[in-house]
């Protein structure tokens, strides 16, 4: 059990409390928490902590701070959107402001940074959750970021291990493979790596991608090679801490299995520590992985007891003195608007429509294209100050309808503001648009043209399919609503774009 972190989903799991009790009794590493709120989550996690009756790894996904996962914390700009500032004090802010915010609820391990570098613009996973394509600029930017965490007595996890960003295939659906020979990947993946490294990053994720220039086994995933883990992570990188498995609930993983049968939980669990992982994130079943990792290692198969003893490494490093616990202040609000700001890119500017010279009263149209459906997502247009008076829409689809009256409004609107949103999610599969609303935005810049601004809230490769391709495109990255309000206050302001592309070396859409 102790090196298992279950995985609790609120607001669902809070009427299962009793069974995570009762898990922290047997022995389990920790928990991985998806969800919660301000207010329930602090007592829940010490009252694991009690059940436990020792030191335990609570650890979130937090990539644009403890708001991605937990309700009333600040939802950061994306990695990408650092990554367009090229700043190292942003990127160190960042990772500080998400470490504050995560050691007052009790999380002590942030699975975050991505170390990933966008090599291929329409990876399906990776996306905006990178710093970019650059892999001294990534490097660079994963460093500070850590440093801005750790520097809060709250561990940092860099992923996907030995890098998830030239991909074609979502790990979460089945087991991509990159074929990129050893001297790119030395000069490409392992860079930012390296870099974590030897900021002293607490610990390492696994990617369920192969690499057969690191191991020639077929479909064998890093995450249960051992020249990956063991050679190459721990011996040439000279990495000490600990080495996390990606879920292995993930399909990535199980598809590792000989012939057409995937591997079980049980099989993966014991293959991955065999490879060299400390800790296995998201098991489905506990007990019954418990039982399988305690016969293996009763038959020697594996050997828990360096487990054991980097795990209590990492703990009692826990226990350092570090500055007390601090609430978010408005500084750091302020500080999220900044980096939203700053981020702000030109990626085309075509007819040098930019900047732009809106008064007031002029007709300026915005439609919001929702690939994902999220309610309320455009508020933070509504919310933002700016009037759209030629009108402000949501779209989710798109039937093709010719004569549909939207279109007659955006002929007559002096400006379209066309902002697309698309959140780079697991099992979802692509990174462009669905194929109605790729059709629609063709559609809207053909008949709007040059008075036409699209406005990225995610990566440039949600455009993949969409053609024409829009003349004036600017970038914001993300969708959270500090970084939509400050994407409208510079546009529709006509103030400077600061923000440089963070992907320019990315394979062309």
């Amino acid at each position: 059990m102790g090196v298992l972190v279950p995985a609790i989903r609120l607001p669902k799991d809070y009427s299962r409390v009793e069974h995570f009790r009762q898990l922290a009794a047997d022995g389990v590493a920790g928990f991985l928490i998806f969800g919660g709120d301000r207010e329930f989550l602090p007592p829940l996690i010490e009252g694991l902590r009690e059940a436990a009756g020792r030191q335990l790894l609570f650890m979130t996904d937090a990539e644009r701070g403890l708001g991605q996962q937990v309700e009333g914390c600040l939802d950061l700009p994306p990695l990408m959107a650092v990554g367009a500032t090229l700043s190292e004090e942003r990127a160190y802010e960042h990772g500080r402001a998400t470490a504050l915010e995560a050691r007052a609820i009790g999380i002590n391990m942030l699975l975050a940074p991505v170390a990933d570098v966008l090599s291929h613009a329409t990876n399906p996973i990776i996306g905006n959750r990178s710093f970019g394509a650059n892999p001294e600029t990534v490097a660079a930017l994963v460093a500070a970021w850590i440093a801005g965490a750790q520097d809060q007595g709250v561990l940092a996890c860099a992923k996907h291990f030995p890098g998830h960003g030239h991909t074609h295939v979502d790990s979460h659906e089945d087991l991509p493979i990159v074929d990129a020979d050893r001297a790119t990947l030395d000069c490409r993946e392992l860079v930012p790596f390296r870099a974590a490294i030897r900021a002293g990053v607490g610990a390492i994720m696994t990617a369920h991608v192969a690499y057969p220039a690191l191991d020639p086994e077929p479909r064998l995933p890093a995450s249960l090679s051992a020249p990956i883990l063991r050679a190459l992570l721990r011996h040439d990188l000279g990495f000490g801490g600990l080495v996390l498995s990606d879920a292995l609930v993930m399909a990535g993983l199980l598809a590792a299995g000989e012939g057409p049968d995937p591997l079980t939980e049980a099989d993966a669990a014991v293959r991955c520590v065999w490879a060299g992982c400390d800790l296995l994130l998201y098991p489905a079943d506990p007990h019954a992985t418990a039982d399988a990792l305690a016969a293996a290692h009763e038959e020697r198969r594996i050997d828990l007891s360096g487990v054991e003893g980097r795990l209590a490494l990492t703990l009692a490093d826990l226990q350092v003195d570090f500055p007390e616990a601090q609430p978010l202040a408005a500084d750091h609000l302020y500080d999220a608007y900044g980096l939203a700001r700053d981020g702000v890119t030109v990626l085309r500017d075509a007819t040098g429509l930019l900047p732009l010279q809106v008064r007031p009263g002029d007709g300026v149209m915005a439609i919001l294209i929702d690939d994902d459906d999220v309610p309320g997502r455009e508020a933070a247009f509504r919310d933002s100050g700016h009037a759209f008076p030629a009108g402000l829409t949501r779209l989710t689809d798109w039937e093709g309808d010719d004569d549909h009256p939207l279109l007659a409004l955006v002929d007559e609107a002096q400006l379209l503001v066309l902002a697309i949103a698309s959140a780079q999610r697991a099992w979802k599969g692509r990174a462009g648009l669905k194929p109605s609303l790729a059709a629609l935005v063709g559609r809207l810049v053909e008949r709007a043209g040059s008075k036409t601004v699209c406005l990225l809230l995610s990566s440039p490769g949600v455009l993949a399919g969409v053609d024409p391709r829009p003349p004036t495109l600017v970038s914001a990255w993300g969708d959270a609503s500090v970084t939509v309000r400050a994407a409208l206050d510079v546009l529709l302001g006509g103030g400077p774009m600061r923000g440089l592309d963070p992907v320019p070396d990315s394979e062309p859409l």
